[in-house]
């Protein structure tokens, strides 16, 4: 069914990594322009307009990933062996966009700083990824759960 526990956690780690894929997790100022890391690139504002640059694919490529694992493992309710594998698809999904974080944020072009170092300042948003991780464990302990109650359930008969 639908509406159980797991499947609340699972939506819960959808919702929270759709919010990590539209917000801005690091930033940093070089020169007078501020530079922000967002999953689909670099973006920089400078002083009224904003410019894309950088696309950061792999990123991108892995948040939506995780979305849609979380998604499809709502509707896997029937088959929780299933259910379970991409629940654990979806946690190493989360794990590798938490390392591709820290990864985009230290492979910047360097020919936007001009020689400078910056100072990168994460924001919350980068760890959101680790919450969508502790829902999806939660959702898979659920699963498990569930799964014993159906196998000491098939003894009894």
């Amino acid at each position: 069914m639908i509406q159980r526990i797991q499947s609340v956690f699972l939506a819960v780690s959808a919702v929270v990594t759709a919010l990590f894929a539209f917000l801005t997790f690091a930033s940093f100022e070089v020169n007078g322009n501020i530079y922000y890391m967002k999953v689909l690139g670099l973006y920089y504002q400078d002083t009224s307009e904003v410019l894309f640059e950088a696309p950061n694919m792999s990123l991108s490529a892995v948040a939506l990933f995780g979305i849609l694992l979380s998604v499809s493992a709502i509707f896997q309710y029937k088959n929780r062996t299933t259910q379970l594998r991409l629940v654990s698809l979806g946690i190493v999904a989360q794990l590798a966009s938490i390392a591709l974080v820290f990864f985009a944020t230290s492979f910047v072009p360097e020919a936007l700083f001009e020689g400078t170092i910056p100072q990168i300042n994460y924001k919350w948003v980068s760890f959101l990824p680790v919450c969508s991780v502790v829902f999806m464990v939660l959702a898979m302990r659920a699963i498990k759960k569930d799964e014993a109650l159906i196998k000491s359930l098939d003894r009894i008969r």
